[in-house]
């Protein structure tokens, strides 16, 4: 068996999975956590709309929405992924780097989002412009390929659990 994953049918004490069970439930409640303080920042950075469209703060209109909205989707975001660890097949290495890819991701989205926002820069793709570039290399490192990692390790352990539970 690999050592991400823990097969909790067949061969596992209960005393193993009494220690697996209140794991997973302590990175549920640490993903609800983070979920809470950056539901919290999404609604600051509402605030900073009302800024920038007063005049009071130079910045993207359009980015610093994103940024408010990438809040609050984040969040979410955290919340499903904590509420379906009840299901996960993954062993607590798998939920611990599945809950910090995760965490990771949507926290950089919303700080990066904000940054650019304030630089006025999309940094959606490469254009030779240091500071444009220096965002896309960010969203790249931080964002995209964190995301898209999670995702991956995501699904694959609910189609396990799905398959599993028709067994």
């Amino acid at each position: 068996m690999h050592r991400w994953t823990a097969d909790t049918r067949v061969g596992t004490s209960r005393l193993v999975q009494g220690v697996i069970d209140s794991q997973r439930e302590a990175i549920r409640r640490r993903m609800v956590y983070h979920a809470t303080i950056l539901f919290f920042l999404g609604g600051l950075t509402g605030g900073m709309i009302s800024m920038v469209e007063a005049g009071k703060l130079n910045a993207d209109l359009g980015m610093t929405l994103a940024a408010h909205l990438n809040g609050f989707l984040g969040a979410f975001w955290m919340l499903a992924v904590a509420w379906t660890l009840q299901y996960s097949t993954l062993g607590v290495q798998g939920m611990n780097l599945l809950a910090w890819l995760t965490t990771g991701s949507v926290y950089a989205n919303w700080a990066i989002t904000v940054v650019k926002s304030m630089l006025k820069v999309h940094g959606a793709w490469t254009n030779g412009e240091p500071v444009n570039d220096a965002v896309f290399n960010l969203l790249t490192a931080f964002v995209v390929l964190p995301t898209i990692a999670a995702s991956v390790l995501w699904i694959a352990d609910m189609r396990r659990a799905m398959t599993m539970s028709r067994t």
